[in-house]
């Protein structure tokens, strides 16, 4: 049964890779952020449950009326017991609010994988997502040339713009497909200092079902087809606290292009105690990624045994750096179970 599910996914991933349209949901911190990325992630955290928040705050100079993005996703692992193979489960629920008339985007989606053990190093992932987006703005808070009445912006002035709705919901759907590889063979109490080497790889598409998403009825808006390609990593010495961990996130989406890499350099603090477990473990990173053309976005990563707290800020070196030089602050916090200081076996992923 589980191979069917498997070759299902598979299937309809290759099988519906076709062009699409519109601008999606945007963080820095692209590892917290997993379902948002690729399905096929699912579950695969090395731990049971994996929850993220986030939030984010962005171009608060650009006007009076900020843009700010929130949201969260929860991961569960679903293993039979001795089995090597093993689904994932996730659900995620994304907003944002732009500027002056509140364009507010939220999605909500539902996400499973299958991850196939292809030794006892790797792991092949599928998965496919699916929920709805749902779009409205303050159409009170428009402003048009029509309200214009010679030296000012009257509200009680017709603004002869037609819309078919202003809230609707459309559905959504994303598949993708992940390589895992891992040669740690720490004998450490942690577990977690990767004293070898790892490496995450994987492709996505989003955005299949092709929603309209006009707010007028004058022309289709599509939202265009999002693809992902997503790399991550993390080299260790022998018996190191001292892990580099380089990443690359390339996406495209009809004629736009987000490109962001970078690295973090992960430091273990101190292990979780093995005898009395009273200490839970810690560890530091420290990096920065940098968005082709855009922003240097310097991080900074705390983790306490099952929480972490991440932390960063675009530095803007676009063309926009007159009017968002307060940059982008992003913020996050992750609570995985068990504590993945606790050396268990499946904790694979950092």
């Amino acid at each position: 049964m589980k191979k069917i599910i498997f070759t299902a996914i598979m299937m309809g991933f290759f099988s519906i890779a076709n062009l699409l349209h519109a601008q999606d949901i945007h963080f820095s911190q692209l590892k917290m952020v997993p379902l948002l990325i690729d399905p096929s992630l699912a579950g695969n955290t090395g731990c049971d449950v994996q929850a993220i928040l986030n939030y984010r705050n962005q171009w608060g100079r650009f006007t009076q009326y900020s843009y700010k993005t929130f949201g969260g996703s929860v991961e569960m692992a679903y293993k039979e017991k001795a089995a090597n193979n093993f689904l994932g489960f996730g659900i995620s629920v994304y907003s944002d609010k732009a500027g002056e008339i509140e364009l507010t985007n939220t999605k909500i989606d539902l996400a499973i994988a299958y991850h196939v053990m292809l030794n006892e190093n790797s792991y092949l992932s599928g998965g496919i997502e699916g929920g709805v987006l749902q779009k409205n703005f303050d159409i009170a808070a428009i402003e048009t040339a029509s309200q214009f009445d010679g030296s000012g912006f009257n509200q009680s002035l017709p603004s002869n713009e037609l819309y078919q709705d202003v809230n609707f919901i459309r559905p959504d759907l994303s598949a993708g497909v992940s390589y895992y590889f891992n040669t740690n063979r720490s004998s450490s109490v942690a577990g977690y200092t990767y004293n070898g080497t790892m490496i995450n790889a994987g492709l996505a598409v989003h955005h299949l079902p092709s929603a309209n998403i006009s707010f007028t009825n004058l022309a289709e808006d599509k939202y265009f087809y999002r693809y992902v390609f997503h790399f991550n990593s993390s080299f260790g010495g022998e018996s190191s606290n001292l892990s580099v961990q380089p990443s690359v996130y390339t996406m495209f989406q009809e004629g736009a292009n987000n490109i962001v890499v970078g690295s973090f350099f992960r430091y273990t603090l101190k292990e979780r105690s093995k005898y009395t477990g009273y200490l839970n473990g810690a560890a530091v990173s420290i990096g920065a990624h940098y968005r082709i053309g855009d922003a240097i976005i310097p991080g900074f990563l705390l983790e306490l045994g099952s929480w972490a707290l991440g932390l960063s800020y675009d530095v803007i070196g676009s063309d926009l750096t007159a009017y968002s030089a307060n940059g982008g602050l992003e913020l996050s916090i992750k609570y995985v179970s068990p504590n993945p200081f606790t050396g268990k076996k499946n904790a694979r992923f950092f």
